[in-house]
């Protein structure tokens, strides 16, 4: 579901500005072993946790694929898992009351207002189902090729993503 979600918002100015965000991308990646060192440093001093459990717990990556991989190199998985979806859900909870609190300011009030881009007609209904059956299809292919979820997430995205960039038109999220 990630993946068709993500797919879902996929444009042919999305597609652009993705290659044009390329180099920071890599740049923003480099920083993030650095990052990961310290934070891992920080936890190990003030816990007293594992270094290799901490080092996995403070990777920027997936929920699943951190804590299998720390746990098979002898980190506590479930502590790994723990604190990454603590970190997502507070996440979350901030990226959605920032941005409500930002849409709040940003949008005046209209009695009258025309319908959203949208809105459930059946029309967009059936392109929205037509690019979630995508996604799933995807997600079950990057299932099938690869043994870790990411494969699933990624497949989804890229089907759902595909579909949803040759639909023309608004499709209700």
């Amino acid at each position: 579901m990630v993946g068709v979600i993500v797919g879902l918002r996929i444009t042919s100015e999305s597609l652009r500005s993705g290659a044009r965000s390329l180099l920071p991308a890599v740049v923003v990646a480099a920083i993030f072993p650095a990052s990961d060192l310290a934070a891992a440093m920080a936890a190990v001093s003030l816990t007293g946790m594992s270094p290799t459990t901490a080092l996995f717990a403070a990777a920027p990556g997936g929920l699943t694929e951190m804590a299998s991989v720390g746990a098979s190199l002898g980190a506590d998985g479930p502590a790994i898992a723990a604190i990454h979806l603590s970190r997502l859900l507070l996440v979350l909870l901030a990226a959605n009351l920032v941005l409500a609190r930002v849409q709040r300011a940003s949008v005046p009030e209209q009695d009258d207002a025309p319908t959203s881009p949208n809105s459930t007609s059946r029309e967009g209904l059936l392109k929205l189902g037509a690019i979630a059956a995508a996604g799933l299809a995807g997600g079950t292919v990057g299932l099938t090729l690869t043994p870790l979820p990411a494969g699933g997430v990624v497949g989804a995205l890229v089907r759902a993503g595909v579909v949803r960039a040759v639909t023309t038109g608004p499709v209700p999220e």
